[in-house]
């Protein structure tokens, strides 16, 4: 475990290149991700999961509220990611659907311990998974050879895309798995794929299509109708999560700037996380305090985790070659992975 002290706003960078996408006339309602007035420090804790029963670096792709996560892990025979469960230090292999060492990847936990992800198939095809009380479930797909799951939330409702008819597999299509039922969710006018990659209590479902105008459009369904995502402007985007209260993170190309930036969404208002000096940001993940997590560039080309929140990017892995967050809970505890040199492994990250 390590800790590191952060007195106040960190990214100067970032910071002005958020108040010059304020003033861009191309985006009107963009809101300035401006540093609070009375700077704070920032206790910052690393705690390493390397050492488990695996002795291997894992993934960590979600966490609950208390405390359970969830990722991908090399097994104990060491010829496959798996699966796992961590809980109060103890790593369970959750399985997967194929015969022998099967891939399989777990990509969330609700507050009930019921797990999201997918497996290696039988056929070799990757197939949306559900872990109930230890038992797997095949999601199925839309009549296509794959399917993958991305979120789930309190209820126990998965949401991700699946390959449709078509050679190989026809375009991703968006779904939504409820009691034991995988259904398609509208397709928005004009487009002919789509991907869903989070869910709130609510169902509120966000993600993103693409079709002939942009290669990729954020989205939100509501009650099942796609709307495109408000305030982004006419640019590529991606809605990533969404929280209890409707506030969503995701990405967009910034008019004007090289590059792709995070950001933070309520009621059509965007806000531009900006980055840590590179041109790069994006977010994995959002819990009900509106705090954000992700990974971006630094000006040194460097792949980092941030943690946002109030308008200050926070960098989470200054002395890493390499950082990412990929989920936090509304505690504010988030996991994610470190490394150097090929080398990567599961931490948590408390901020205070």
């Amino acid at each position: 475990m390590r800790r590191q002290i952060v007195s106040g706003p960190l990214s100067v960078a970032a910071l002005l290149a958020l108040s010059a996408c304020a003033d861009a006339p191309t985006a009107p309602a963009t809101a300035a991700s401006a540093a609070p007035a009375a700077a704070r420090a920032v206790s910052i804790t690393t705690t390493d999961l390397a050492a488990t029963d695996y002795g291997k670096p894992f993934n960590p792709r979600g966490v609950s509220g208390s405390g359970i996560i969830v990722g991908a892990a090399v097994n104990a025979e060491q010829t496959n990611f798996r699966a796992f469960r961590w809980d109060r230090g103890e790593l369970t292999d959750l399985g997967a659907l194929g015969p022998g060492p099967g891939y399989s990847q777990a990509v969330a936990v609700n507050s009930a311990g019921d797990i999201a992800g997918y497996s290696q198939a039988a056929d070799g095809n990757l197939h949306a998974i559900r872990w109930h009380d230890g038992v797997m479930t095949d999601l199925g797909t839309l009549a296509g050879g794959f399917s993958i799951a991305s979120a789930i939330n309190a209820r126990g409702d998965i949401v991700g895309w699946s390959g449709t008819t078509g050679f190989p597999f026809g375009p991703p299509h968006a779904f939504v798995w409820r009691d034991g039922v995988m259904t398609p969710l509208a397709m928005p006018d004009g487009g002919i794929g789509s991907l869903a990659s989070g869910i709130n209590a609510a169902g509120d479902i966000v993600g993103w299509s693409f079709g002939t105008v942009y290669l990729h459009t954020a989205m939100i369904w509501r009650d099942g109708v796609p709307t495109t995502l408000a305030g982004l402007g006419d640019v590529n985007s991606e809605a990533v999560a969404i929280n209890a209260r409707g506030d969503i993170a995701g990405w967009r190309v910034v008019p004007g700037i090289i590059g792709e930036h995070a950001f933070f969404w309520h009621d059509g208002v965007v806000t531009d996380l900006g980055t840590l000096g590179g041109p790069f940001s994006f977010p994995t993940a959002i819990n009900a305090r509106g705090e954000v997590v992700g990974t971006n560039l630094t000006a040194d080309g460097r792949q980092h985790a941030f943690y946002w929140k109030d308008g200050v990017m926070i960098d989470l892995t200054p002395d890493e070659t390499f950082g990412v967050a990929q989920g936090i809970n509304d505690a504010g505890e988030i996991v994610g992975s470190i490394g150097g040199g090929g080398a990567t492994h599961g931490v948590i990250w408390t901020v205070r």
